[in-house]
């Protein structure tokens, strides 16, 4: 048990810098681009490019791993969302993930909804979910 605390204090610390970063890249973004009028493409800084670089480099599916080791569900269901429409061809991969994530958000019809795309035999632990 002691080795567990560290590794999820850890994924803690990390979900909350990357949500820093990425809520201050947007406020940055909002405030260099509100003193440029017109049509013209917009050009972060050096600053905002590099955070916003490192942001994108990072895959959607880690980050909703990660948010959801922090129960942090939301942002978890979101980040495989976008990993799936992304990635449609891999989401018979995630469809028990994006079905836990729905079981802690107590979403029946998210659950059920997962249970019907399902083409392949549900495991016992999958209809065990799916009736929670």
């Amino acid at each position: 048990m002691k080795q567990l605390f560290p590794l999820f204090f850890i994924e803690i610390k990390q979900l909350a810098v990357l949500d820093y970063l990425s809520k201050w890249s947007q406020k940055k973004r909002q405030a260099e681009s509100q003193g440029k009028k017109g049509r013209a493409a917009f050009v972060p800084s050096t600053q905002l490019h590099q955070v916003m670089s490192f942001l994108e480099k990072i895959p959607a599916d880690i980050l909703a791993h990660i948010s959801y080791k922090s129960h942090a569900y939301s942002p978890a269901l979101m980040h495989i969302e976008a990993y799936i429409k992304d990635n449609p061809l891999q989401v018979k991969e995630h469809l028990c993930f994006l079905q836990c994530i729905y079981v802690s958000l107590a979403e029946p019809n998210g659950v059920a909804g997962v249970a019907a795309v399902r083409h392949d035999e549900p495991t016992l632990d999958q209809q065990v979910i799916q009736y929670l």
